[in-house]
């Protein structure tokens, strides 16, 4: 990021801080601290899950493995009527705290909200509804599977999801709800940000540059963009910002095409996001993604549908080295991920159990077209540079499920999942597919 850059980013946030708090009243010393009342709303939930898979690939060690995934403690609270701010923790592989949210907001004006700190990255529908009772299946689909969860399948050359869902970045963002009116021309909400944005993979032998280090570890290896959120991110790794958008529009009710006369799609809302920037330690390497979404009520169905587009550049090593290298002296790759999803809900009769209960149909589909890699001799990732064809690569995924809210604070789930390799590597005896039976119990508090 040059010097003109950082300059105007700087300007528009000591701008906005300064013709806020001046035109604000004195506190007293009660009012001023951020403990002086008890008003605080504590909440969170932990999701037990059980997984069963009828033959074992080459990246699941365990056939039948019951773990606890998708742990969430939140605290909010209004510091004053104009400043609500929340705090949210995650844990890692590893059951470790992590830092997910940490945030406060300002209603500036009517309908406009800016939001300093690390926020939920407003990227897509699904990246919204990342906690398990927010959405009704145990695995996520294919484009935003979680690595922390039961729904990643890793096969080389094959796409890997373009974000895990809850994907949160520490940055400044600016919200716009429309306060008129619903037209259909114009937007509902607006939201527009900078961010420090997705980082490397720390799989990779890269690691965060240490004080003492001063530069970049001399590591062969490669630079690949951390999509399962495995840094916590409470730091930027590079120069360079990520700046992105996405746009709702509330259509209100259609009438349905190629249905009967009187079918009407309601609440039908439509989307787009745009993301990009650099990800890596020396600020060379791109990524971006972009999104559309659109969601629907056609009678007792609710669907829920993306299409996801992102191309990215990585490096990686070459087979034909004989000595190391720092990464930033291999070569650039690039390649692109398609991914796209559909999921139709609809209401169980009431005398199903529980309170409220739904089942579900899913399909998704992620696509990688770009340069094929080898395993070599001691199973570490290469690039043959010499004829390399290039590959693309699709993954579908088929699942369904049933989701019951026993009690007001326990839901319960049970689903089966099966993840079709269309073209796999005969070469790797990892399998073709998986079959999964999954039951899951969440609970809120």
């Amino acid at each position: 990021m040059n010097k003109l850059n950082r300059l105007l980013i700087f300007c528009v946030v000591f701008t906005f801080a300064l013709c806020h708090f001046v035109t604000q009243p004195a506190l007293s010393a009660a009012e001023g601290s951020l403990f002086a009342s008890t008003d605080w709303d504590f909440g969170g939930e932990i999701s037990t899950n059980y997984r069963g898979i009828e033959s074992t690939p080459a990246e699941v060690e365990i056939e039948n493995q019951l773990y606890i995934s998708d742990v969430y403690f939140s605290l909010s609270k209004h510091l004053k009527k104009q400043f609500p701010f929340e705090m949210e923790f995650t844990t890692d592989l590893d059951g470790k705290p992590v830092l997910n949210q940490f945030n406060l907001h300002n209603f500036t004006a009517e309908g406009l909200q800016i939001t300093f700190g690390k926020f939920l990255v407003p990227f897509g529908h699904y990246n919204e509804i990342y906690k398990p009772s927010d959405f009704l299946s145990i695995t996520r689909p294919l484009p935003y599977a979680s690595p922390k969860s039961l729904d990643y399948v890793s096969r080389i050359n094959y796409a890997h999801p373009i974000m895990a869902s809850g994907f949160s970045s520490l940055g400044v963002l600016g919200t716009w709800l429309n306060p008129g009116p619903t037209r259909v021309y114009l937007p509902s909400r607006l939201d527009l940000y900078i961010i420090n944005g997705l980082g490397e993979n720390p799989l990779l032998g890269r690691g965060f540059p240490r004080a003492e280090l001063l530069g970049v570890p001399n590591q062969q290896g490669g630079v690949f963009v951390d999509y399962g959120h495995e840094r916590s991110s409470l730091a930027d790794n590079n120069d360079s910002k990520t700046i992105g958008a996405r746009v709702r529009f509330a259509l209100g009710d259609l009438r349905a095409p190629f249905f009967a006369e009187g079918k009407e799609l309601k609440g039908a809302q439509l989307g787009f996001s745009a993301m990009g920037g650099k990800y890596d330690l020396e600020d060379l390497l791109d990524h971006y993604a972009f999104g559309a979404e659109f969601v629907f009520q056609l009678d007792r169905y609710h669907v829920t549908t993306e299409y996801l587009y992102s191309p990215q550049e990585y490096r990686v090593s070459q087979s034909t080295q004989t000595a190391d290298l720092n990464t930033s002296a291999l070569p650039k790759h690039r390649e692109s991920l398609r991914g796209f999803y559909i999921s139709n809900a609809f209401r169980l009769p009431h005398w199903f159990y529980g309170q409220e209960s739904f089942a579900y149909l899913g399909y998704s589909l992620m696509t990688r077209l770009g340069d094929q890699f080898e395993f070599d001799e001691v199973k570490k990732i290469t690039y043959q540079p010499l004829n390399n064809p290039g590959v693309k690569k699709t993954m579908e995924k088929y699942t369904i499920g049933v989701r019951s809210k026993i009690e007001e604070n326990f839901h319960f789930k049970v689903e089966y999942s099966l993840w079709d390799l269309n073209n796999p590597d005969t070469r790797i005896a990892d399998g073709a597919n998986i079959d999964q039976i999954a039951i899951s119990g969440v609970i809120t508090f």
